[in-house]
């Protein structure tokens, strides 16, 4: 660990933040676990992903006309068939 010019407490550190980065980018975790598992707060955690070269989004082709749908209409494709209107007759949640 010295040989790497870090200390013990730097190299366990740094080994949590690691592991926590690949579980997530399996999509194994959520960005929030892997923050927690490796000791950083959320913000913190996704600006060192690109550190280590990993995406901070882990977003799939497909989630992004997902993400765009809802962001147009407040809607997934998995809810698409629900018949409730959650703004209400009126237009107002």
């Amino acid at each position: 660990m010295f040989s790497l010019g870090m200390s013990a407490e730097q190299f366990s550190e740094e080994a949590r933040f690691l592991l926590a980065a690949k579980h997530h980018e399996l999509r194994k975790v959520t960005s929030g676990q892997a923050a927690r598992l490796s000791a950083k707060g959320l913000v913190d955690f996704l600006m060192s992903l690109t550190r280590i070269g990993i995406a901070v989004s882990n977003l799939q082709p497909g989630d992004a006309d997902a993400e765009l749908n809802f962001a147009g209409n407040g809607r997934t494709h998995s809810d698409q068939h629900w018949p409730i209107d959650c703004a209400g007759a009126n237009g107002r949640a």
